[in-house]
């Protein structure tokens, strides 16, 4: 099953205890619900527009490994959902900025900047000078 957000709009000013945003829940191509937070500490709210397909995608949620220690179900999976969206946007931002690494001594989520132009003499170089230790060339 192909589960998706688009038209994702994200209110950082506006969020207090949870993301504040809208989007719209496509399933296998087909537009399934819209759903929102209000960003002070409630559940995402779900308006949803195809009853048989929001079932569906309910049964797959569950079914989801857990993320952080968390069991899955609808709610988490679409804040899973924003989480990797905005993760993704923030890495396409970083890309613009240089050549984008991880060494292996990194968090997860923290990546180093090589500025100049992207291209293979500047990952030949992270590679010349971190040798074994690089985890990961973003781009």
């Amino acid at each position: 099953m192909k589960v998706e957000l688009k038209n994702v709009k994200v209110h950082k000013q506006l969020s207090e205890e949870t993301d504040c945003f809208s989007a719209t829940l496509y399933v296998n191509g087909q537009r399934c619900a819209e759903v929102s937070n209000r960003g002070c500490g409630g559940p995402n709210e779900f308006h949803v527009l195809n009853r048989k397909l929001f079932d569906e995608f309910k049964v797959f949620a569950v079914a989801a490994p857990p993320w952080d220690g968390l069991k899955m179900d609808a709610e988490l999976y679409v804040t899973w959902l924003l989480d990797l969206h905005e993760r993704e946007k923030e890495e396409r931002k970083l890309c613009k900025k240089g050549v984008v690494f991880r060494l292996k001594s990194d968090p997860k989520n923290q990546w180093r900047i090589l500025k100049g132009p992207v291209d293979q003499i500047g990952r030949d170089q992270i590679k010349k000078q971190f040798g074994e230790s690089v985890a990961e060339i973003l781009n």
